[in-house]
């Protein structure tokens, strides 16, 4: 890790970079949705082609299990990498090497959705806050690899992940919930409105994540400064 002499040469993390910080984990988060909806989505033709694929080898339950699986992962790398170079514009004046933040968040999402959607499928079936669960402890470690070499008492990033997406899930699937109820409350039904409520809850999700994991962050950049002041 790194010793005094150095905090004078970064800048501070305050309320600007936490508010950046949620800015960004949001944006990453929507635009990770759009982009999954269209490549991922039911109305994909890419899916439809690469199922009518995987039918040739003998359609089934456990090969379709296997299939959505995969397609997670995939939105993994995809929010993985997103939220990642979003959040290295900002982490890059703090920490040095800071682009390895980037192939972190992409391994560690890619592994924690994969194995989240492996429990939620075959062990604890449509328990979504599982996936979410086990997708922060994989992205808080991965990150974590990468804050340990510049930040004491790093670790306590593990659990500020490990909070932040089960708690935003919680509050996504609520307000995308509402918004969902909220569009298809007149006799009219809307069109798009499956669309805008995966929007909110995506947001939603994001501003919350980003709001928990950006106030650790600030706070452990704020640590480091005194922990060099105190070794100088």
């Amino acid at each position: 890790m790194e010793r005094q002499g150095k905090s004078s040469q970064r800048p501070l993390a305050g309320w600007a970079f936490w508010f950046l910080w949620i800015t960004a984990t949001t944006i990453s988060w929507i635009i990770g949705r759009i982009i999954s909806g269209e490549i991922l989505g039911d109305d994909s033709v890419i899916i439809a082609r690469v199922w009518d694929a995987v039918c040739r080898i003998g359609p089934s339950a456990m090969v379709w299990n296997w299939f959505l699986i995969a397609l997670s992962v995939l939105m993994g790398v995809m929010v993985g990498a997103l939220s990642g170079t979003m959040q290295w514009l900002l982490l890059r004046r703090h920490i040095p090497q800071a682009y390895r933040w980037i192939p972190a968040s992409v391994v560690g999402l890619a592994v924690g959705t994969g194995i989240g959607d492996v429990l939620t499928s075959f062990v604890w079936k449509q328990v979504y806050e599982i996936y979410f669960l086990t997708a922060a402890v994989s992205l808080g470690i991965s990150q974590w690899l990468v804050l340990r070499r510049h930040i004491p008492r790093a670790g306590w990033w593990v659990l500020a992940q490990v909070i932040s997406l089960p708690v935003g899930y919680f509050f996504g699937a609520a307000a995308g919930r509402r918004m969902w109820v909220a569009l298809n409350a007149s006799p009219t039904p809307v069109v798009g409105s499956e669309f805008g409520g995966g929007i909110i809850r995506f947001a939603t999700l994001g501003a919350v994540s980003g709001a928990i994991t950006g106030g650790a962050l600030v706070w452990l950049l704020m640590q480091r400064v005194t922990f060099e002041q105190q070794a100088s």
